[in-house]
C-alpha cells in the first residue's frame, strides 16, 4: 500500500496514469476526495478500503469494472452512482460503508457479483426497472427505487409522494 495511513485529505490522480495496483490508496484513512484518471478502465481489488473518511468520488467516464472489496469500509460514504459504463461490481465492493444510504447503477445490464455483501445493506439502490440492479436487491431484500429511462430521476416524487412525469427535457412532479 503505497499511501499506507498518511493522511491525505484530497487527491487527483494524473490522467497519465492507466492502472492503479491492488490496494494502493487503502487505509488513508483521512481521504475525503478522490478524483481517478480519465482513462483508467478497472478499479482494482480494496483500491480504498479502510480509507474511513472517503465522501466523493469521480470516476472516469468510461470505467468498466469495480473489482472485489473496492470501496470496503469507507464509512463515510453516503450516496454514490456507478457509471453506465461499468459492466460489473465485485464481490464485497461495498461491504460495511454502513452511512451509505444511497447507491444509483446505470447500467441496467451491470453484473453484480451474487452475494448479500456485495452492496452494503444500509443503501437503496436505485437503477432501471428490470435491471441487474433491480434483481440484487430483490434477492437480497434491498429498498429498490425506479429511475425513469429518459431523465434518471427516480420515478415518484418522495417529496409529494406522487409519480413524476418525465420528458426529454427532465421532470415534473
Amino acid at each position: 500500500m503505497a499511501f499506507d495511513e498518511c493522511t491525505v485529505k484530497s487527491l487527483e490522480i494524473p490522467d497519465t496514469v492507466t492502472e492503479l495496483e491492488e490496494c494502493a490508496l487503502g487505509s488513508i484513512y483521512d481521504l475525503e476526495y478522490l478524483k481517478l484518471p480519465k482513462h483508467l478502465k478497472t478499479l482494482p481489488k480494496g483500491l480504498v478500503a479502510h480509507a474511513y473518511a472517503l465522501k466523493e468520488i469521480v470516476f472516469p467516464e468510461d470505467l468498466e469494472k469495480i473489482e472485489d472489496s473496492v470501496f470496503s469500509y469507507c464509512g463515510s460514504l453516503t450516496e454514490i452512482t456507478i457509471p453506465s459504463s461499468v459492466r460489473y461490481i465485485g464481490n464485497e465492493a461495498f461491504n460495511g460503508c454502513n452511512s451509505l444510504s444511497i447507491i444509483t447503477i446505470l447500467n441496467p445490464n451491470c453484473t453484480i457479483f451474487n452475494d448479500e455483501t456485495t452492496i452494503s445493506d444500509t443503501a437503496t439502490i436505485y437503477g432501471l426497472k428490470g435491471s441487474t440492479a433491480e434483481t440484487y436487491a430483490n434477492n437480497f431484500g434491498r429498498s429498490f427505487i425506479e429511475l425513469c429511462p429518459v431523465c434518471l430521476q427516480p420515478t415518484l416524487s418522495y417529496v409529494a409522494e406522487q409519480p413524476i412525469t418525465c420528458t426529454d427535457d427532465g421532470y415534473t412532479a
